[in-house]
């Protein structure tokens, strides 16, 4: 019946009575593994419905393991694909529904974002390995040669289905996107290193994403403001907010491997003042804007306002010095806003 209710862009799946057992990942089945027999089917069967829907969209089965918080956590890349969603939609109100152009250009920005993950993933692995991350590759789960010829293959494949989708000027959205995550990893221009060039290089990447959307969607000015003032800020909510708050917990793997980030350089508390700061004044900002001038993005807003405070106490009450659960937390209260801002905005635009 869902399917009915929403537009051809949407993937949905539904299940009646319990997924067949043996349907967990590893890592699945040792989040739920002293649950009780109903709570472990239960999870088997909307991990099943998530994969089913993933599978629309072109992604193929990949673990969702819980969070501390009982949290769903998505295949990397599915944030990207979530703001790319957004943005055709809240773009595609005045006009009709592309579907072609959506599934050519969710399947080749998919490609692209994770050809950007996997290339992090191989240049980041040493100290992915001291922050105990448990990413594939640092984790022994994908090994780094495969991961290289596997984003060498979806670089490519990225770069094929813009070329011959229905949206011409996708193409160079794409390659920018390639070249963004490559030259934020690669050692011999490594972005990431310095906060100076890492947040820039981050903001471009949130940027292209809804950029590319809206052109999916057609690229009608009428309907144009929502894209920008979401896309504006959850790119700000990237550059700013994440990419200083994940350095919080990861101070040990990004010291050895030579980053120069501000909490490395002994600014501890000017680093943890901004990572409180930022996300309420973003946050205060994006809530005034939309109820002024874009109402639609006023339950966005408002659940962003929301995680910018949690954020805010978060820093203030955790250590980097303290286990990794915790000192992470700011970093989970981060990714955790910026799905559920992203969702509201995308619930906004279905039902507009």
């Amino acid at each position: 019946m869902i399917e009915e209710l929403l537009p051809p862009p949407v993937a949905s799946a539904e299940h009646f009575g319990d997924a067949p057992l043996g349907e967990l990942f590893p890592e699945e089945a040792a989040s739920v593994a002293s649950t009780v027999a109903a709570r472990r089917a239960k999870f088997r069967t909307v991990r099943s419905c998530a994969r089913t829907a993933l599978a629309q969209l072109g992604i193929p089965a990949v673990p969702i393991p819980r969070g501390p918080r009982g949290e769903p956590i998505w295949p990397d890349g599915i944030v990207f694909l979530l703001r790319f969603s957004t943005a055709f939609l809240l773009a595609g109100s005045v006009a009709p529904v592309r579907p072609a152009a959506f599934a050519c250009g969710a399947a080749a920005w998919t490609c692209a974002t994770t050809y950007v993950y996997l290339v992090n993933g191989v240049h980041d692995a040493p100290e992915d390995r001291l922050n105990a991350n448990g990413r594939p590759i640092s984790g022994g789960r994908l090994a780094p040669e495969r991961a290289r010829a596997i984003a060498r293959v979806l670089a490519l494949l990225a770069l094929l289905l813009a070329a011959l989708g229905p949206v011409p000027l996708l193409t160079p959205l794409v390659a920018a996107q390639l070249l963004c995550g490559y030259a934020y990893s690669a050692p011999r221009i490594a972005l990431k290193r310095r906060t100076a060039t890492a947040v820039p290089c981050i903001l471009a990447l949130g940027g292209l994403t809804f950029a590319a959307g809206w052109l999916c969607a057609g690229a009608d000015r009428r309907d144009a403001l929502p894209v920008l003032v979401l896309g504006t800020v959850l790119t700000l909510w990237m550059g700013a907010v994440g990419a200083p708050v994940k350095d919080l917990s990861d101070l040990r793997g990004d010291a050895a491997a030579g980053r120069r980030t501000a909490l490395i350089r002994g600014c501890a508390r000017r680093a943890r003042l901004i990572c409180a700061i930022n996300p309420l004044v973003l946050g205060a900002a994006y809530t005034a804007v939309a109820a002024t001038a874009t109402p639609v993005l006023l339950p966005s807003a408002l659940l962003l306002l929301g995680g910018a405070l949690a954020i805010a106490v978060l820093t203030a009450t955790t250590s980097s010095s303290e286990p990794r659960g915790r000192s992470r937390l700011p970093y989970r209260a981060f990714m955790v806003t910026q799905y559920a801002a992203c969702a509201a905005a995308l619930c906004a635009a279905l039902t507009r």
